[in-house]
């Protein structure tokens, strides 16, 4: 069969019953759409799989497909942004902090790594790091218009 075609349906099932809210078969979806076939799937299928871990209450395993979507797609700033969200949660600052430097590195143009940074640094009450971090973001995006103009206030 198709590599391309079955992932597609398979995810499609996964969001389906997802957002009806029978996580146990979402689950399966997406275990079927990310099951190694000759396709690296897309990092959207790690991302909703991994929502779909959380919603049911499993970081682990969320952990754990946000892991492999940064090693999938190693220009993908996303994943390791969801990644640093569960450390956040945790309050495991300095892991998220990392997490969301790595989030830079793989795309410095999506400002979410930037704000992301700047929220996690409030919340442990580093008003200047926070502002370090935001006033990073705008001067590394400032060369890339489209994502200025997208995160700057």
């Amino acid at each position: 069969p198709d590599s391309r075609a079955y992932l597609s349906a398979a995810r499609k099932l996964a969001n389906l019953e997802h957002a009806n809210g029978d996580l146990e078969r979402a689950t399966h979806f997406y275990e079927a759409a990310l099951d190694g076939r000759d396709v690296i799937p897309p990092v959207g299928v790690f991302l909703d799989a991994a929502r779909c871990a959380i919603d049911r209450g499993d970081d682990a395993g969320a952990r754990k497909l946000l892991t492999r979507a940064t090693r999938a797609h190693r220009t993908k700033g996303r994943p390791h942004i969801m990644l640093a969200d569960l450390e956040l949660r945790r309050q495991n600052y300095e892991e998220c902090e990392q997490i969301l430097q790595a989030a830079i590195k793989a795309d410095a143009s999506d400002g979410s790594a930037f704000v992301a940074l700047g929220a996690s640094r409030l919340r442990r009450r580093d008003v200047a790091g926070a502002r370090d971090a935001y006033r990073s973001g705008l001067k590394d995006l400032k060369s890339d218009t489209k994502a200025y103009n997208r995160w700057a206030p």
